[in-house]
């Protein structure tokens, strides 16, 4: 797969644009990560006994753990 960002602004410098494309790149990843986990996280929950706000709750305590690691890793 292939995107191309056309940028119309012509006084940006090339370390510039360099770095749009590096910060662009990671977001993609992260973004195509994502729907990768979800759907994972479908898949084996699919047949789960939680309710949805029990399912949120959870995941809320999952992203403050995965957080305060990051934080402890030193990658936030």
């Amino acid at each position: 797969m292939e995107v191309k960002v056309e940028i119309l602004e012509k006084g940006i410098d090339k370390a510039t644009v360099k770095e749009l494309e590096k910060d662009i790149k990671k977001m993609i990843k992260l973004r195509l990560a994502k729907e990768l986990l979800v759907k994972e996280w479908d898949r084996r929950f699919s047949r789960s006994k939680l309710t949805d706000r029990e399912c949120i709750a959870l995941g809320k305590k999952v992203n403050l753990a995965a957080l305060e690691r990051w934080k402890a890793e030193g990658w936030l």
